[in-house]
């Protein structure tokens, strides 16, 4: 899936696990306003600078990164020679109920 964006400084590869999380229902997926939030921002902001999107994690998952926004979170790596962000996880942020 790439994003679309012309200005966009790197492409986007995501897992199958991210893009249930888009595409599916609760409990699978998120409430569908908060995928189409969560999407706008992997294809815009993501994509045009991730390492100012998020936060490096550390110890065993290093290289990983971590991007919180209002409603989920999201893990991904960023690949700098290929230019390529792979988002590995979307995730509702807990405490968080699904929309109906």
């Amino acid at each position: 899936m790439s994003s679309g964006h012309p200005r966009a400084a790197y492409r986007l590869r995501i897992t199958y696990d991210a893009q249930r999380a888009l595409t599916q229902a609760p409990p699978v997926g998120l409430s569908s306003t908060t995928a189409w939030e969560a999407y706008t921002f992997i294809t815009s902001d993501l994509l045009t600078d991730p390492a100012a999107a998020g936060i490096p994690l550390a110890a065993t998952l290093t290289g990983v990164w971590s991007a919180h926004r209002d409603g989920y979170r999201v893990l991904y790596e960023m690949d700098e020679i290929e230019r390529v962000v792979t988002v590995l996880v979307i995730r509702r942020e807990p405490g968080i109920n699904p929309a109906p």
